[in-house]
């Protein structure tokens, strides 16, 4: 490694638990969930492995990053970095120092391939012409999301929605759609749910040892709180909100597909927003929507008629802040490789298969 700031100390570190650490991202501004030890235990089911290059100072953590990889022939690894390098906001320096780490990490798991998308809000890490990071085409984390301030009284939460989405609210609870909180024992259903969101969506689902290791992992520190919107007492929608730091991520709803009149998908969103504003939580994240129907919304532009009926158009509803997220990088460390996403890659990453087949060759993500 360079030179580190005078008085930083650099360790690398695999455990599989890191409660220090996990603890430090939900008090630093911009820790997330994705980048703690819980997190890395639900990537191990679909064969990540997690590393971790921490800075401290006087033996307190002022930075770090994870770093998840998972092996793709016998000649190494493709690894990527979500929402890190983390630091606080007095250790502006240690960011660059703790990549330093991270590309160490990197040779000595060949790790042939690594993505790096730095959290909202943060500096760039990267620093002058000596690091190799190229601008990358998929993103490890949503490229845009919305955030809600649940700060306000729930009244303005609710008028800050689009006239539609309030409206459907209302239908909801007219039409007897009710949300209660779900255990452990409706992971089955949820899966079952999953599944058929996927068909209708075109996508590969994570397996249900996915979520069984998510509720081991999150749960018992009461991160993790799942919906379930019924009719009757028949199960219609549900969803998986993951609770860490200030903010609740709606991480993942599913829908059966019937009882769409009634708004079910409307009702649970606003049910999780209400629990929580109720548990103290500042903000809620709907957790990705299209980036270019978030750079059009930025630039003051109206959305075209093909974001009609759409995840985005959907989540756009319910108001709060669109956010962008910074630009990911990309570093190949061998000279093959590099070579074909440099010349040949260009050619061909416009093409929706090759897109949804690089992120999930990076991330494991199903979408």
């Amino acid at each position: 490694m360079t030179d580190l700031p005078a008085g930083l100390q650099i360790r690398i570190d695999a455990a599989p638990d890191d409660p220090h650490w996990d603890e430090f991202l939900e008090q630093v501004p911009g820790g997330h969930h994705v980048q703690s030890s819980m997190w890395a235990r639900v990537k191990a089911t679909v064969g990540f492995r997690a590393d971790r290059v921490i800075a401290e100072r006087d033996g307190q953590i002022v930075a770090g990053a994870q770093i998840l990889s998972r092996p793709v022939s016998r000649l190494g690894r493709v690894g990527y970095l979500a929402n890190g390098p983390i630091a606080a906001p007095s250790e502006s320096t240690a960011a660059a120092a703790v990549l330093n780490g991270v590309e160490t990490v990197a040779r000595e798991q060949r790790i042939r391939h690594l993505t790096v998308q730095p959290p909202v809000g943060a500096a760039q890490p990267f620093q002058g012409d000596e690091r190799t990071y190229r601008p990358a085409s998929v993103y490890v984390t949503p490229g845009a999301t919305i955030m809600l301030d649940l700060t306000d009284d729930i009244d303005s939460i609710l008028a800050a929605m689009q006239r539609k989405t309030r409206y459907n609210i209302r239908v909801s609870a007219r039409k007897g759609i009710l949300v209660r909180s779900g255990s452990a024992d409706d992971l089955g259903l949820y899966h079952q749910m999953l599944v058929e969101t996927a068909k209708r969506q075109g996508f590969t689902p994570f397996p249900r040892e996915y979520f069984d290791e998510m509720w081991r992992a999150l749960s018992p520190g009461g991160h993790l709180r799942m919906a379930v919107a019924e009719h009757e007492g028949s199960p219609i929608s549900a969803q998986l909100a993951v609770a860490f730091g200030g903010t609740v991520v709606n991480k993942l709803s599913v829908w059966s597909g019937s009882e769409g009149a009634r708004r079910p998908n409307e009702a649970i969103q606003w049910s999780t927003m209400q629990w929580a504003k109720e548990n103290g939580y500042a903000s809620y994240d709907l957790e990705g929507i299209s980036p270019e129907a978030a750079h059009l919304l930025l630039d003051g532009k109206s959305l075209p008629d093909s974001f009609d009926q759409t995840v985005t158009s959907f989540k756009l509803g319910f108001g709060g802040q669109v956010v962008v997220a910074p630009a990911p990088r990309e570093y190949l460390y061998n000279r093959a490789a590099r070579w074909a996403f440099t010349e040949l890659y260009p050619r061909v990453r416009s093409r929706r298969v090759v897109k949804r087949f690089v992120k999930r060759l990076r991330t494991g993500s199903p979408r």
